[in-house]
Parts: structure tokens; sequence; C-alpha cells
């Protein structure tokens, strides 16, 4: 779904306006059309969102080239889906296109893309600046969910390991391996972002690495 913004004094607005004249643009589970009409309308490489749903997008952040999004940006980052069963899936990209006029966020997780919208936040960097932290957050909560599951299967170690038990722990080192190769880029993405000389305004009082 694309859906199109403005950002005013009272939060971002939705517009019927084009793409063009939007300086919010939200690609939630978007279609190959409507990701296409992006990529033309704001002269974006065309492999730009080609991972857009893939655990095969690396997480990364650059400036980019276009004639339409002069001094651009792009900020590739992970958030994390509960309610999808493979680690693989939970795991989706978050690509942040953006300029000092114009964002563009391309996610598989609408649910967070709302709840940063629920700020009503009138500055894009703002915007770029809680939802990232959302989806920090989002990871960390994940993650301490499976403390409770490693506590049991080492309580569990301490006496005897059935095949149930062995196949369970095989399972949850290959999430956790997979979890943490991920954290690990990001943490060096958003170490990255928030040193650019651009965000000092908001570097102190948005983002906090562990």
């Amino acid at each position: 779904m694309l859906t199109k913004y403005q950002l005013s004094s009272h939060g971002p607005e939705k517009c019927t306006a084009d793409l063009k004249n939007c300086n919010l643009i939200l690609l939630t589970q978007a279609s190959k059309n409507e990701l296409h009409q992006v990529c033309q309308t704001f002269d974006l490489e065309h492999l730009t969102f080609d991972y857009c749903s893939s655990p095969e997008e690396v997480s990364h952040y650059h400036p980019i080239i276009s004639d339409t999004l002069p001094e651009g940006h792009i900020l590739v980052i992970y958030d994390f889906i509960p309610k999808q069963e493979k680690i693989e899936n939970r795991l989706t990209p978050a690509i942040i296109i953006f300029n000092q006029d114009v964002l563009i966020i391309c996610t598989d997780n609408s649910e967070t893309c709302q709840r940063q919208l629920a700020e009503k936040d009138s500055q894009i960097i703002d915007f770029i600046a809680g939802y990232t932290l959302k989806c920090q957050q989002n990871l960390m909560n994940a993650l301490l969910e499976y403390k409770p599951k490693i506590d049991q299967l080492d309580a569990a170690a301490q006496e005897s390991f059935n095949n149930d038990e062995l196949r369970a722990l095989t399972n949850l080192t290959r999430k956790l391996v997979f979890f943490e190769h991920t954290m690990n880029d990001q943490s060096e993405t958003v170490a990255a972002f928030i040193k650019d000389p651009q965000f000092k305004a908001v570097r102190q009082r948005s983002f906090a690495l562990n």
C-alpha cells in the first residue's frame, strides 16, 4: 500500500496530491507497481526496493544520487514482526530514503509506521529518529522474549535432553545467530546515521546506543 502525507505543524496529514508534491510517503507491503512509481518519481536506482521483503537486504546508510532528491540519503535498518513464524520473516527490512524535504519509508511492518504517525512529528528528521528508535526497541523486545526459552532449555540440560528438546535447542540457536548478525550490522548502521553532522540537533535527545 502506498500512502501519501504532508507534514504540518499538526503532524502528518493524509493527502491526495501527486507523489512529487508530498513530503512523507509510506510504502507498507507495497505492490511492484507502487515501488516502480516511487522510483520513477524520485529518480531512484531501480534496484532500491528489490529486497524490501527479504532478509537478504543489508543494513546500511549512505548518500544517494538523485536529481529529484538532492543531498538524499538511504538508511536501511531492520524491524520485527512477531506474528510471522520463521525468523527470516520476522526480521523485516525498513528502507528509509530522505533529504530535507522528502521522506520515503518502505517496510512490511505497518504497525511501527502507525505508531510513529501517532507521535505527530512535524519534522522529517524527528520522524526518522522516532521511527528508527521504535524499530530498535522492537528488536530488543523480541530478543528479551527468547530469554525464558533459553532458561528453560538450560534447566533441561542440567538433567537430560530428549529429541524434542534437542530440536528446540537447535532451532533457538539458529534464531539467535540470525538475530546476532542482524543486530551487529544494525548497530554499526545506526551509529553511522546518528554521527552524521546534519543530525546533531536530534542526536542527544533521540538515540541511545547500547
